[in-house]
């Protein structure tokens, strides 16, 4: 809003993988989004491994009678994860909606309950396991400027650092 209002050059977005932005944008990064399992639930589930993958996939359908903490309604993850709801038939206990990825992944680790998150906030805290959902579970990380941008040596450094901390280095543990 404020980029569209010309009140800010250039803002960073998480954005549904098909959702239409009105500005100039460029992709820095498609991020997986993925489960995020207290490890009292994770070591009763089977994920298939996946060659060359990070992550077991779990049929989310395993979770169906579990708590879930998810994002605030009006959100990007919050969308995606409405749709994949619906995709599965499947309607959540949720016993929390929180924007906050890090007090989820707390929450999660105090064995409250599930949440879904972007991969590059997965945590290495032995009380969470982490489960790909599949095809179908990412977004976008992208750039929108202001029509009239035209980016100078810091905007172009700062989009280097952006694209940087996304790549897939960084993102794994």
């Amino acid at each position: 809003e404020q980029v569209a209002k010309g009140t800010l050059d250039i803002a960073i977005l998480a954005v549904a993988e098909h959702a239409g932005v009105s500005l100039p944008t460029v992709n820095v990064c498609r991020e997986e989004l993925v489960l995020a399992v207290p490890v009292s639930i994770g070591k009763t589930l089977t994920g298939q491994r996946r060659p060359g993958a990070a992550l077991p996939v779990l049929d989310i359908k395993a979770l169906k009678n579990e708590n879930f903490i998810i994002s605030c309604s009006g959100t990007a993850i919050r969308d995606i994860t409405n749709q994949l709801f619906d995709q599965w038939k499947l309607s959540p206990r949720i016993i929390c909606e929180i924007n906050n990825h890090s007090s989820s992944l707390k929450m999660v680790a105090s064995g409250l309950g599930i949440t879904i998150i972007p991969l590059s906030y997965r945590s290495s805290n032995p009380r969470i396991c982490y489960y790909s959902m599949g095809d179908g579970a990412f977004w976008n990380i992208c750039t929108v400027a202001k029509r009239s941008f035209q980016p100078n040596e810091p905007d172009s450094y700062l989009m280097e650092l952006v694209q940087g901390y996304f790549t897939k280095e960084n993102m794994e543990l």
